[in-house]
């Protein structure tokens, strides 16, 4: 298949199995520890090109969108972009934090790829206390104070 049917092929199977990963990120975060997930979602890097990477990315926020839950699903949407970094060879940083606005605990999660946020507002990530980070292989990382 060439053309422009192999690459709507190409398009419904990324966003399938981008699909099929979030789906399953929202079972699981209810029933598996965030140590087992890191692990879960690590992959071994592929070679895969920058314009490959922002496809996937793209997919990711349209299925957000979709789903009307930009905000709210900031874990499963932090693990699919924690596996598709990793495949692409980029060292990321699976990253939970926690904030008590107004007096409320609230949690976030985010990736990192170079010591910044990833898809993410800086000042979002950075208003709140780095409470677990995991890297290569899904492995937990020390957690440096940053003055968060």
């Amino acid at each position: 298949m060439t053309g422009r049917s192999g690459r709507r092929l190409g398009t419904f199977a990324r966003a399938a199995r981008i699909a099929a990963v979030y789906g399953a990120a929202v079972l699981l975060k209810r029933v598996v520890p965030i140590s087992a997930l890191a692990r879960w979602y690590w992959s071994a890097p592929r070679p895969t090109s920058r314009h490959e990477l922002q496809r996937r990315e793209a997919v990711l926020v349209r299925l957000q969108r979709l789903r009307g839950l930009e905000s709210d699903d900031c874990l499963e949407a932090a693990l699919v972009r924690y596996r598709e970094l990793a495949k692409a060879g980029r060292s990321p940083r699976l990253v939970l934090g926690l904030a008590r606005p107004e007096g409320r605990v609230a949690g976030h999660a985010w990736v990192e790829v170079d010591g910044r946020p990833y898809a993410e507002r800086p000042e979002a990530a950075g208003s709140y206390a780095i409470v677990a980070a995991f890297g290569e292989r899904g492995l937990p990382v020390a957690i440096e104070s940053e003055g968060r």
